[in-house]
């Protein structure tokens, strides 16, 4: 993710991405989404983020089969 992202994280970050991934899967085994408003916007340099953490995360959603 830090090639796709164009920067350096350091251990600390890294290891919380980790545990948030792992809940985030545990949400999807739930199937309990979190609801986000509606009426909160999403910059331009967010959604490309946004983007770029999907992109990464494909392959663990293929493999678990949350297609």
């Amino acid at each position: 993710m830090q090639d796709e992202l164009g920067i350096a994280l350091s251990n600390t970050v890294t290891i919380r991405i980790i545990v948030h991934t792992a809940f985030t899967i545990e949400r999807m085994i739930r199937n309990t989404p979190i609801a986000f408003p509606e009426d909160e916007e999403i910059d331009d340099k967010l959604e490309k983020i946004y983007e770029k953490i999907d992109k990464t995360l494909k392959p663990i959603e293929k493999k678990l089969g949350f297609e």
